[in-house]
Order: C-alpha cells, then sequence, then structure tokens
C-alpha cells in the first residue's frame, strides 16, 4: 500500500499498485510511503518526490548611459528557457516599457534621470532577478561669455563672444553697469550698447536639459584723454614778452591752456596747442595744458618766462 507522509494535495492512481501514478502540487516536496504486508508482518520504505520549477538564470544586460537627450532604449535582457520574464522599475521615478514581458522592449524615461530596473525570470517556484542601470544624460555645455574686453577711444557698442548653447536655451544679462542694453539677449555674438565711462559686468547662462552653467565677461568703454606735453620751458632775456607754445594737440579729448601762476598772461587762442602767449616783461609763468574727455582729464605744465637782461656795464 502507498501512502502520503509528507506533503499536501497529492493524490496516487491505485495505493496498491507499486507503479501507481502519483499527482501532487506544484513546488511541492512528498514522502510516500510503500508497505508490504503478508501475514501480520510489513516492511516499508519511503521515497521523496519533489515537483520543481527552477527558472533561468535572469541576466538584465549591459548598463547603458546617453549623452545626446535620448529618453528611450531597446533593453537587452535574455530570454528565459524556463519561466517567463518581466521588467520592473527599481529607481529613478516615471518611466514606461512598451512590453515588460519582453526581454527586448524599449523603455522610456525623462531625460537627466538615472534609472535602475530589474529583469526577473519567474517559474510558480522561484524566481532570478539581475539589475541594469539606464542613466538618459543629457550634455551640460560649459558656457564661455568670451575675453574681457576694454576700449579706451570713446566706442560704446562691442560685439560680443559667447560660445553657441546649440540646442539649449542661453541668455546675456548684466551683473554690473548702468544703461546697457544688448541687441539679442539670446544671440552668443550679440551687439551690447553701453555708456561711455561705464564698466560692464556680463554674464552668459546657458540652460540644458541637466542643468545651468554661468560664465562672465567684463566690457569697459572708456575715453582716455591723450597724454599731454606742454613743452620744453621758455626763458627769454631779450626784452620780449610773448612766446609762441609747444603744446601736443590731441587725438583723443580736447585741450586747454590755462595759467598756473603769474600774472596778467593771455593766449590767443587757449585750445591750440601752438598758441601765441603774452605777458609781462618780468614775469614768471606756470602754463597748464591740459587734454579732457568726458572719463577725465591729464595735465602738464612749462614754465615761461620774460626777461629783459641789461648788458653788463664797463665804464
Amino acid at each position: 500500500t502507498w501512502s502520503v507522509i509528507q506533503g499536501a494535495g497529492g493524490s496516487l492512481s491505485d495505493v496498491n499498485n507499486p507503479n501507481a501514478v502519483f499527482e501532487g502540487q506544484d513546488c511541492t516536496s512528498y514522502t510516500l510511503r510503500w508497505t508490504v504486508a503478508h501475514g501480520g508482518v510489513s516492511d516499508t520504505d519511503d521515497v521523496n518526490v519533489t515537483f520543481y520549477h527552477t527558472p533561468s538564470e535572469a541576466d538584465a544586460g549591459e548598463d547603458q548611459m546617453f549623452n545626446n537627450g535620448v529618453v528611450s532604449t531597446n533593453l537587452e535582457a535574455n530570454t528565459p528557457d524556463e519561466g517567463f520574464g518581466r521588467w520592473n522599475i527599481v529607481s529613478g521615478g516615471n518611466g514606461k516599457f512598451e512590453n515588460n514581458l519582453d526581454p527586448n522592449t524599449v523603455f522610456t524615461g525623462l531625460p537627466c534621470t538615472n534609472y535602475v530596473l530589474s529583469w526577473t525570470i519567474l517559474t510558480n517556484c522561484a524566481n532570478t532577478t539581475d539589475q541594469v542601470s539606464i542613466n538618459f544624460n543629457q550634455v551640460l555645455v560649459e558656457s564661455h561669455a568670451g575675453s574681457d574686453q576694454s576700449y579706451i577711444d570713446g566706442r560704446i557698442s562691442t560685439t560680443l563672444q559667447g560660445i553657441d548653447p546649440g540646442t539649449n536655451d542661453a541668455t546675456w544679462s548684466i551683473l554690473s553697469g548702468t544703461g546697457g542694453v544688448f541687441s539679442d539677449v539670446n544671440d552668443p555674438n550679440a551687439v551690447f550698447y553701453g555708456v561711455v565711462c561705464q564698466s560692464y559686468e556680463l554674464r552668459w547662462s546657458i540652460v540644458s536639459g541637466c542643468g545651468l552653467s554661468e560664465d562672465e565677461v567684463i566690457i569697459e568703454f572708456a575715453h582716455i584723454a591723450t597724454t599731454p606735453s606742454a613743452g620744453d620751458d621758455q626763458i627769454y632775456d631779450d626784452g620780449r614778452n610773448s612766446a609762441i607754445l609747444n603744446g601736443n594737440a590731441p587725438s583723443q579729448g580736447d585741450g586747454l591752456w590755462t595759467i598756473s601762476s603769474g600774472a596778467a598772461g593771455v593766449f590767443d587762442d587757449a585750445s591750440d596747442p601752438v598758441t601765441k602767449f603774452t605777458g609781462d616783461l618780468c614775469e614768471a609763468y606756470i602754463l597748464k595744458w591740459t587734454i579732457s574727455t568726458t572719463c577725465g582729464s591729464i595735465e602738464d605744465e612749462v614754465l615761461v618766462e620774460f626777461r629783459h637782461i641789461p648788458t653788463v656795464a664797463d665804464a
């Protein structure tokens, strides 16, 4: 006689048939006993019968990383010989499988997101799991606002030299300095208009799917006056009381003669660098030649002295 010693849900086609068919449950281990009895004497032996279904070893494929804005990819898991496979999202948030039972399904996620996906192969009795990393990155364009620019010739505009952001969004902004405007705040080579005698700090900001990159540039619109030269000192002993001055002509700015010391002198034209100056006899003059722009002035001085030295007497 056959009997079930351990395990639930099993049945025998004929308990007295040594070659009976035994039917059990999936994933269950049974202990069956075969008992032989004759004339009040019996003997027994046990046998273990296990109905199990081992799944194939899961392989989720190689990790994948994208730096070009791609947000979908074909997965590369193995096809199970035993059991069936199923994809799940372990981490990363929102994402979608076209068919989560397909080992090579298309997975679509979000930009700038790193996903960990699991490929699990299951049977009724067990499962095996493997994980893969899918990183939908997007290259962050490194911002470059160009080289600093400094002008001393009175101009008030320049072409900027920001790096081209490609398909990303980029914007110019003014961090310091007043009265400046851009021809187009989104153009890396925009024309920037400022105000003379102003220094500006400008920022070129590039926003890509995965972050923000910024760089600054200094733009200075100055108007530096030509360095003045009032000429060599002039000392006269012959009784004259006028001289032609030798100031330099300014290439930038306007020149003006003034008297720093000495009385009653006049210039024919105080803005002429080589004007005639007339003073008093026996008077020493310090004359100042000043060259000015809207941003400032620079000055230089010269000594002009009108004397009349008598001939040395010899009685």
